[in-house]
Order: C-alpha cells, then sequence, then structure tokens
C-alpha cells in the first residue's frame, strides 16, 4: 500500500487490489461502466471480485447512471456472466426518472404536459411502460425533451445543437436521463445524454439532469442496507464527478478505480491522486477516505 500525497487526508492510500477493502467495509455500492464492464465485456478480475464478495457475505448495490430500468440491465449483467445472487440490487437513473414521472410529486415535473421528443438511439420504448406520455417526432409539437440514450464522439452528436436551440426558444424543458456528459470507448471519448443537457443550458434552456452525484441516487442505493452504518459502507467508480463527488456528499468512503474518467486526477507514474484536484474534496469531507484501485478484483 502507497500513501497518496495528501496531507491532509492520512486515510488515502493507494491499493493494489481491493482486498484489504473487503475486510473494512461490509457493504458496497459500485458503478457499472468503467468498474464493472466496458459496455461489452467484464473488465479482468471482475467477476472474481464478486465472487469473494459474496462469499465473505458482503451486500453489492449498482448505483448507474444507465438511463435503463434496472430490469433491463439484469439482463445485460447475466448475458456478460455476472448472475444475480452476486449482487442485491441495482438502482438507475432511469429508475429515479420513471419513479418521479409515474408519481408527478417531483416539484420540476408536477405540471409536465404529455408530449415528449424523446432522443434515444436505442429505440428503447419500454421506459415509457406505464407512463402518461405520448411520443411526438417533431420539436414543434413536443411539450418536452427527453434524452435517454446517445453515443458516438462528441462532433457527430452535434447535429443535435440546431433542435436544442429551437427547443431552448420554445422554452421547453428538457430531462436529461443520464448525468453523465462523455464515456471512454475503446479509448476513445464518447458523448452521454449530460453534455446535450450542458448545452441546452447555454442557450438558455431549463434541463433537469438525472443520475449521480444527485444525493437522491445514493439515497435510493443506502436503502439496500437498511441496518448498516455509513462508515462500513464503500463507493467503488471511476468518476470524480459523478461517483466520487457524490459519495462523498452522500456521507460515504470512496475509491476510485483507475480509468480514462478518472483524467488529470491521476497521476499513473506515481500511483498518486493529483493533490490539485483533490484538495477542495479533501478539505469539504476531512473524515472521510478516498482510496485508489487498479481494478475491481482481489
Amino acid at each position: 500500500m502507497k500513501h497518496l500525497e495528501t496531507a491532509q487526508q492520512k486515510n488515502a492510500l493507494y491499493l493494489d487490489t481491493l482486498l484489504p477493502l473487503c475486510a473494512q467495509y461490509d457493504g458496497f455500492v459500485v458503478d457499472l461502466w468503467g468498474v464493472i464492464h466496458n459496455g461489452r465485456e467484464l473488465f479482468p478480475g471482475v467477476k472474481d471480485g464478486l465472487t469473494y464478495l459474496h462469499e465473505q457475505n458482503k451486500t453489492v448495490v449498482f448505483l448507474t447512471n444507465s438511463p435503463r430500468r434496472s430490469y433491463n440491465i439484469v439482463h445485460l449483467l447475466d448475458a456478460m456472466g455476472v448472475e444475480k445472487n452476486l449482487y442485491k440490487a441495482i438502482f438507475s437513473s432511469g429508475d429515479l426518472l420513471h419513479k418521479d414521472l409515474l408519481s408527478s410529486t417531483e416539484e420540476n415535473l408536477k405540471n409536465l404536459q404529455p408530449r415528449c421528443l424523446c432522443i434515444d438511439e436505442l429505440n428503447d420504448h419500454t421506459f415509457f411502460e406505464g407512463l402518461n406520455i405520448e411520443l411526438v417526432e417533431s420539436i414543434h409539437k413536443a411539450d418536452f425533451l427527453l434524452i435517454t440514450t446517445i453515443s458516438g464522439p462528441v462532433t457527430e452528436a452535434m447535429h443535435y445543437q440546431t433542435m436544442l436551440k429551437i427547443a431552448a426558444k420554445r422554452e421547453l424543458p428538457l430531462i436529461c436521463a443520464n448525468a453523465d456528459k462523455t464515456v471512454y470507448v475503446n479509448g476513445h471519448e464518447h458523448v452521454r445524454p449530460g453534455l446535450l443537457a450542458e448545452w441546452y443550458q447555454s442557450y438558455g434552456g431549463r434541463a433537469y439532469v438525472y443520475g449521480k452525484p444527485d444525493k437522491r441516487m445514493f439515497m435510493e442505493a443506502l436503502k439496500y442496507f437498511p441496518d448498516m452504518p455509513a462508515s462500513k459502507i464503500l463507493m467503488v467508480g471511476d468518476n470524480f464527478d459523478t461517483d466520487i463527488k457524490g459519495a462523498l456528499n452522500a456521507g460515504l468512503d470512496s475509491a476510485v478505480v483507475i480509468s480514462e474518467m478518472t483524467g488529470s486526477f491521476y497521476n499513473s507514474e506515481t500511483h498518486t491522486l493529483t493533490l490539485e484536484k483533490l484538495a477542495p474534496l479533501i478539505k469539504a469531507h476531512p473524515d472521510q477516505s478516498i482510496y485508489c484501485v487498479p481494478g475491481f478484483a482481489v
């Protein structure tokens, strides 16, 4: 174990594996993309890591910014070889949004009209099951915009800007089902819905973004640990802006899995988290620990 070069936080460690943390924590809130899989297959060591946690009677809950409902993600993980008995539950940003749309109790969604223009490049309409929403194909007929799934290089998504500017001029609310702005696919940066929401706000539009780091996501995950103190629960993620900041704000310790998303927070030569980037987080959460691991493996 190597101490990180962060004098303000003595508990910040670089670990070669998750094994020391398995003994220290009983509950694990785990991100999916970038930690468990890359969108196509599991990362090396993940299956063995999950199996070990299961054998040690640890509780694993997957917390993801996927716009899909959790029952769809179960099928995806199963196809990758992650059996249901290796984790307790999945909660997604799509689950939280669907819950809010169904109940109509969330303040920002109370007066939402039913006609929706949805940007969904997977064309997956199962999300709308049980909802009083009418899908339309023209921005001029829509009451609001919903962005669920988008992929490809950022430059390929720029054609949406014209439509977003029209929607902003019409003062339509935009709902973003995935707070992630980008993700890496085969080493290349690809766009995600959060980036379009950011563009929309720059045009003066109202955007309501779902997913980590929203504290509500973590509160939903913590419901699966009813009798466990927060000090025994660890967040494992690869994105500082969503996973780590969200975990710290929810009162959880966290472990950063090194990936392209870790970016300038991590120095691969010294195996340290960059003090300049970490300092504000450490100062705001002096009693919490941030660990750094090369992957979700024991």
